[in-house]
């Protein structure tokens, strides 16, 4: 009884690592998208997708297979939940429009973000070492 108590305080506290990486794999991405926001929107929305597609996958699966087993899942899933939440408050919190573009330019930078996030997850999935 007293050791499945004890796995589960485990199992919860675990979750921080990840929930803080998260955080900060998301302020760093916001400052790139928001310094090159005027440029991305600008660029043809298929070629630019590809090129986000690549990248994320890339950086998931490479991320993922830096941690210990068995951590990129949950890394990948909370890169994924507190990403999507924190840019929907940026949002919301600037009119509606992602800083430095116009309505057009923040629908576009928002659907590479949601590619983004899923190809991330994806590297994520497959760059995580379960046994």
């Amino acid at each position: 009884m007293s050791s499945k108590i004890s796995t589960e305080k485990t199992r919860s506290t675990s979750v921080w690592p990840e929930v803080l990486g998260a955080l900060v794999a998301w302020a760093v991405a916001t400052a790139i998208v928001v310094t090159f926001a005027p440029t991305l929107a600008a660029v043809s929305e298929p070629v630019m997708s590809v090129a986000v597609a690549v990248i994320l996958f890339a950086m998931g699966y490479g991320v993922a297979r830096m941690l210990p087993e068995g951590r990129g899942l949950p890394f990948g899933i909370a890169v994924v939940i507190s990403g999507q939440l924190l840019d929907a408050v940026l949002i919301l919190a600037t009119d509606q429009r992602y800083p430095r573009t116009d309505l057009e330019g923040t629908a576009h930078i928002s659907m590479l973000f949601l590619v983004g996030y899923a190809t991330f997850l994806v590297g994520t999935i497959l760059g995580d070492r379960r046994g």
